[in-house]
């Protein structure tokens, strides 16, 4: 069984951590966390120290999994964990209860939770959250550090940019470009391509402001 440290000690870290020991490869050995005084007593109880405290000697062969939600700060992370030369010991995390139909690419640092499902020959692009009971259709792409909500549904062949934020039960009808940096808000049915990065909400969904 492999150790696992996991950077980001929050309620995602400690939902992360869950699936590493439903997986039954992973044990986990302590949180890495810039905010010490915000952390659950449970992920305060194995704290290791700050991100600056990473590094090959401290991590040696110990895996990682950067748990933070929002993707520009996971995006941050993860390019500096492969910046120490520790790309290595990322790790993707895949629940048990999740459905892989087929042949599924899933990229470095990412994670696919319970109840999702992913439709053969989709592609997901590193450090991408597939949050619980979402649905990713076939030959779909979701680009690198985008976070796809509970309860999202995401059509065949559907296009999705980086760090694009799908909000819950959001849906994407098939064969759709949506644009990087992309935020969809909860509810919202996409019916055309999004060629613009900027949020988006309402059935159908229109564009609210601009990010």
């Amino acid at each position: 069984m492999l150790k696992l440290v996991i950077v980001g000690g929050s309620s995602f870290g400690l939902t992360v951590a869950e699936i590493a020991r439903r997986t039954k490869a992973f044990a986990v050995e302590g949180y890495i966390d810039d905010s010490p005084e915000k952390l659950p007593s449970y992920s305060a109880s194995i704290y290791w120290g700050t991100t600056d405290s990473l590094s090959v000697k401290k991590i040696g062969s110990k895996k990682l999994f950067v748990a933070v939600g929002n993707n520009a700060s996971r995006r941050n992370l993860i390019q500096h964990i492969i910046s120490l030369g520790l790309e290595s010991s990322l790790v993707t995390l895949i629940d048990p209860a999740a459905v892989l139909l087929g042949d599924v690419s899933i990229g470095l640092g990412s994670v696919v939770f319970p109840g999702a499902v992913i439709g053969p020959h989709a592609n997901l692009s590193k450090g991408v959250v597939v949050n619980a009971h979402s649905f990713i259709g076939a030959m779909s792409d979701i680009g690198a550090f985008s976070n796809i909500c509970p309860g999202v549904t995401v059509g065949s062949c559907t296009s999705i940019g980086e760090n694009a934020y799908i909000g819950m039960r959001a849906s994407i009808i098939q064969s759709l470009k949506i644009a990087s940096n992309t935020v969809i808000g909860a509810g919202a049915s996409v019916v055309n391509d999004i060629d613009f990065s900027g949020t988006y909400a309402g059935i159908p969904a229109r564009q609210i402001s601009l990010n």
